[in-house]
């Protein structure tokens, strides 16, 4: 049997997928760049992985460009 794959990642989960910090997903988010949405808890944030796909296809995140 496969494991299922996640619709959803934690911003630690996202950050490690593009080789952020953490606090950088935070900044994606709150600039309107990576959609995020809260769990029913309202406390924890989970990141769709489509819209990481997204974001790393559009060439915004990661790495340095001078």
């Amino acid at each position: 049997m496969t494991s299922p794959t996640k619709l959803a990642v934690s911003i630690d989960e996202a950050a490690a997928m593009i080789g952020v910090n953490p606090r950088t997903i935070r900044r994606y988010i709150a600039a309107g760049h990576l959609a995020a949405f809260r769990l029913p808890s309202g406390r924890a944030l989970r990141v769709p992985v489509s819209a990481i796909e997204s974001l790393v296809n559009s060439g915004t995140a990661g790495g340095t460009s001078k």
